[in-house]
């Protein structure tokens, strides 16, 4: 069994052995990979709980931080998946430079937050530097399989100067851990933002809005869903490092299926990244669309179409693109599986 300690000298030194909330055997990736890429029976559910349980890198992080997400800072998640698709990640002069860039953003940081009279100041003065200093801005027109990489990882933002919600989400909480400051992040539909949750202030901070503070309720309002459709998909609630992993494996998994990625994983571990973050997170349609285009690089456009109308029984009304783009999509999906 593959231990987690070899995978990059910043992970947290735990052991990995079998998920221990599972008694179900330990299958050899290449075992993964024959039931995912078969088509004479889709079994998405099947494939989901076999790459849980790979002997794969991945798989043993995945495991490890679901057994005990508050051991795991956001910093070293970021890097440790950002290195699978940029190759500097993987090296220890790329990560050094990144944490001095940290250091130094934070060194210019603690002054204005110390003498930011209460939360909602802390939150503005964050966001002043960030984007009125650095002139950070939020990447928009881009259609989704035109997205590049750069956009969703901190060390790519801080040297484009450009960012999409998970970057800068991403951002705002390696910042956080260094600053103390009780930040957390959360979903919406196809979206990622932070929440303040401290002792004497609740707020939900909008980075793609140049750290906009908003009240949690009129935030929730923006998108139109029900209580019961927020319930089922965990919108709007905090969530805990193994919820920011699938997200970090869902951006890697899309950007090597579509081809922008720095370094493109190979169809095998693409659809790997993109089971385990199912895996992590089953009710969040994004990854089950990621997983399609996952297969679809793979060739197996029948399990492409089966992730891919899990994702649109999923999806809400109120999700973003608009029903043209997921008619358009499914027919392309459709007419692949076909052939």
């Amino acid at each position: 069994m593959t231990d987690c300690r070899m995978m990059h000298a910043f992970q947290p030194t735990r052991s990995c052995g079998r998920d221990r909330r599972s008694s179900a055997p330990v299958v050899l990736l290449a075992g993964l990979l024959s039931l995912a890429f078969s088509c004479a029976a889709i079994d998405l559910d099947a494939a989901v709980r076999a790459s849980w349980n790979a002997d794969d890198p991945l798989a043993c992080l995945a495991r490890n931080v679901r057994a005990d997400p508050k051991a795991f800072r956001m910093l070293d998640l970021t890097l440790r998946v950002a290195q699978e698709i940029y190759p500097e990640m993987g090296r220890e002069k790329g990560v050094l430079a990144f944490r001095k860039e940290l250091d130094d953003l934070v060194r210019r940081l603690r002054k204005p937050l110390a003498d930011a009279k209460d939360a909602q100041a802390k939150a503005e003065g964050l966001a002043r530097i960030l984007f009125d200093e650095l002139e950070l801005r939020t990447a928009t027109d881009e259609k989704p399989e035109q997205e590049v990489a750069d956009h969703y990882f901190p060390h790519a933002v801080l040297k484009r100067k450009r960012g999409v919600c998970l970057g800068f989400s991403l951002l705002y909480l390696c910042l956080a851990e260094r600053l103390d400051l009780p930040l957390a992040p959360a979903h919406a539909p196809q979206h990622i933002y932070v929440k303040w949750v401290g002792p004497d202030a609740t707020f939900s901070i909008e980075t793609t809005s140049r750290g906009s503070v908003y009240d949690p309720e009129r935030f929730k309002e923006r998108f139109k869903l029900t209580e019961e459709q927020a319930r089922a998909s965990g919108y709007f609630e905090p969530l805990d490092a193994a919820g920011v992993l699938g997200d970090l494996l869902n951006a890697v998994a899309w950007f090597s299926a579509i081809g922008t990625a720095e370094r493109r994983m190979t169809p095998e571990r693409t659809v790997l990244a993109g089971l385990l973050c199912v895996a992590l997170e089953p009710r969040n349609y994004n990854n089950w669309d990621t997983l399609a285009q996952a297969y679809a690089y793979a060739g197996d456009h029948a399990a492409a179409l089966a992730a891919l109308r899990r994702t649109l029984a999923m999806k809400p009304a109120q999700a973003p693109h608009g029903d043209e783009f997921w008619k358009t999509r499914l027919e392309r999906f459709e007419k692949a599986a076909a052939k």
